[in-house]
């Protein structure tokens, strides 16, 4: 390879970073399909590469002798792929990167399902992580830190759909827990005291059918298990309670409730306070509720999700229902104006519908 080929080579890779002027700022249709393809070797994954990208792999062959052991429960495949791939970012370390001099922009990421990768790259020291692709981020601020250096500050959100199929089911890499289950209170689950993380949420499905009370709260429950959870509520006729509460629910999560909700015929509490959830599902599940749970919900609890006035409509088209049988609403804690709170005290009085509303 000529210098004039490597100093081409080295433009190339850098415009994987700095191509995104050319991107068309559109939202793309949802990337689904290849997590039903079956999941290959290392060898077989870079074979159609082999014949472009030189000494590949040979490359391949030491990355995989090196993952031999490799930590956080991945195979050597998996870790082997990550340590071939950090081993040709050497743009990171260029000037061309960041540097030190001239106009320079810095984004610094708050994301919660980023994946710390340091076990497994081929630069240990650095503190790397990997985002999924599809991730949305909302820009919550911006510094001029002087000497042309610009720092972006993002967050991570969630959207309404999930964008990403997961490549797998997040429940299917949780390890059972060693601890043995206790004695269930009547109509309790006995995997009251464990953690979603510790167990398969298969596992903790099939043992609480059957049981009248489906207790989640504060157990780590992912969008993933929520669908699980909803799929199998579809059709149980002996869950009277489920508690979803103090577990972070993302929109995807609600979403999969509304669903569940719309053909269940048995719920009669639902709990799902403090996960922060916002207006727009909050919106959707009292649309849902309006038009198809109406026969056997009494109780429903939606403390501490950030709900604001404009939740107010479709809370009060949700209690204006003639066939209602809704009896507690908890919707303390939020963001409601007192104008809006005197209007749902009125109303509720009216239908006689108890209602909690201060803190």
């Amino acid at each position: 390879m000529t210098s004039k080929d490597a100093i081409e080579g080295g433009k190339n890779r850098l415009k994987r970073i700095t191509d995104v002027q050319y991107e068309p700022g559109k939202l793309f249709m949802p990337i689904e399909g290849y997590e039903k393809m079956k999941l290959g070797s290392l060898e077989e994954a870079i074979e159609f590469l082999a014949a472009i990208v030189p000494d590949l792999r040979r490359k391949a062959y030491i990355a995989k002798q090196r993952c031999q052991e490799p930590k956080d429960g991945l195979t050597p495949d998996e870790s082997a792929s990550i340590f071939l791939t950090t081993q040709s970012i050497q743009v990171l370390e260029s000037e061309q990167f960041l540097g030190k001099t001239g106009i320079r922009t810095l984004f610094n990421i708050q994301c919660s399902n980023a994946k710390i990768i340091k076990n497994h790259s081929y630069y240990a020291a650095e503190d790397e992580a990997l985002l999924l692709p599809a991730t949305q981020l909302e820009v919550t601020g911006k510094l001029d830190s002087g000497n042309g250096l610009h720092i972006i500050t993002m967050k991570e959100t969630q959207p309404v759909f999930p964008l990403l199929e997961p490549p797998y089911l997040l429940s299917e890499t949780k390890k059972k827990s060693k601890a043995t289950p206790g004695d269930s209170k009547k109509g309790g689950s006995k995997f009251e005291e464990m953690t979603m993380p510790d167990v398969d949420i298969r596992h903790v499905i099939n043992n609480m059918k059957g049981s009248d009370r489906w207790n989640f709260k504060d157990k780590q429950v992912t969008a993933e298990d929520v669908k699980l959870i909803a799929n199998e509520l579809k059709t149980d006729k002996n869950c009277r309670e489920l508690d979803l509460s103090k577990n972070g629910l993302t929109s995807a999560a609600v979403h999969y409730l509304s669903g569940m909700l719309k053909e269940n015929t048995t719920l009669e509490k639902l709990y799902l306070g403090k996960n922060q959830i916002g207006d727009d599902r909050v919106r959707a599940l009292c649309g849902v509720l309006k038009v198809h749970g109406n026969n056997t919900l009494e109780v429903l609890s939606l403390e501490c999700n950030r709900i604001t006035d404009r939740s107010v409509p479709g809370i009060i088209e949700l209690l204006n229902q003639p066939n209602l049988i809704l009896n507690a609403l908890f919707i303390h804690s939020n963001r409601l104006s007192e104008e809006s709170k005197q209007t749902l005290t009125v109303l509720a009085k009216t239908r006689n519908i108890w209602i909690r509303l201060d803190e």
